[in-house]
């Protein structure tokens, strides 16, 4: 769901493509490729910027962004490469342990990637002279990284006002997702450790449960996190979003599923909605959903026949 741009100056050929962080994949990039043709200067991200793993980087985050940007890079050859997204610290209690993991502008450099430069905030670069002042922009942030302090825990959100917010999605979820796909969605446990709660949350039931839990019940829920993150989780249809952006959370499970096969099917499903890319409840909603589908059949049609010569742009 997020946006990528391309500015083509028609004088002097030269193209500007800031990918931000689009997570996209060969096709997708190579199709891209296909539209705007040769690349003067690619922005791009070179850092995770949400939640990877618990006590260590157990999603291959910093890992899987490098594999990203060397892609990236390997399909656009581009003259210069600037990392622009990714200048992430995670500054408070409950997601401090992330910064262990991170990439940083001196781990990239390390790497010597062909045309990468990095950027600090009011630097300019001349088209004339082509240069970049790299080592000094990267010395700059490597003394705000040093210089920055973390936050305590959030103030405690009252057990009633969680409780609100979870009616309130739980509604929403009875409205929108068809009866017999949300009757297969299993509960799950939260616990909320500032006010020694656990939450539990049976979608298929519709219904929820707050309770103070012994050792054992707190041990077994799922996920961990503090009273305000999990009020705003259920708060907004984009809570959860913002949740796993920020990283102030566990989830215990993740070393015995994995990411993308043990993610709460209630989440997904929270997520889907609030991108509203599945919205079939009423007609402007399905037209829009309709219209979305439509607008990507070129880049699909690219795919696929891409895939039937057995090649992409890259590689003609």
């Amino acid at each position: 769901m997020d946006s990528f741009l391309a500015v083509r100056d028609r004088v002097s050929k030269e193209c500007l493509l800031n990918l931000n962080d689009c997570v996209l994949n060969v096709d997708q990039l190579r199709y891209i490729k296909h539209r705007i043709g040769n690349v003067s200067m690619l922005f791009t991200q070179f850092s995770f910027a949400q939640w990877v793993g618990n006590d260590c980087d157990e999603d291959h985050g910093a890992e899987r962004k490098i594999e990203q940007l060397t892609q990236q890079i390997e399909v656009f050859k581009p003259e210069f490469t600037v990392p622009t997204a990714s200048f992430v610290y995670f500054c408070n209690e409950e997601n401090c342990r992330m910064n262990h993991w991170m990439n940083t502008p001196d781990s990239i450099a390390r790497l010597k990637l062909k045309g990468v430069n990095f950027m600090y905030p009011g630097d300019e670069w001349d088209s004339d002279s082509r240069t970049f002042e790299d080592m000094q922009a990267r010395e700059r942030y490597r003394a705000d990284y040093a210089n920055l302090q973390i936050d305590p825990t959030p103030d405690p959100v009252e057990i009633s006002q969680i409780g609100q917010a979870v009616e309130k999605r739980l509604q929403e979820m009875k409205s929108k997702v068809p009866t017999p796909l949300l009757k297969r969605i299993p509960p799950f446990a939260i616990y909320i450790h500032d006010l020694e709660k656990v939450l539990e949350v049976d979608p298929a039931r519709g219904n929820h449960r707050i309770f103070e839990g012994n050792t054992q019940q707190r041990q077994a829920a799922r996920y961990e996190m503090c009273s305000q993150v999990a009020w705003f989780t259920f708060a907004f249809p984009w809570g959860l979003n913002t949740a796993l952006s920020s990283g102030m959370f566990r989830d215990r499970q993740f070393a015995e599923k994995g990411w993308k096969n043990g993610w709460s099917p209630f989440f997904k499903w929270q997520i889907r909605l609030s991108t509203e890319v599945f919205r079939f409840t009423d007609v402007k909603g399905s037209l829009r959903t309709i219209n979305f589908w439509w607008r990507k059949k070129g880049v699909k049609f690219f795919q696929y026949t891409g895939t039937l010569r057995g090649v992409g742009v890259a590689d003609e």
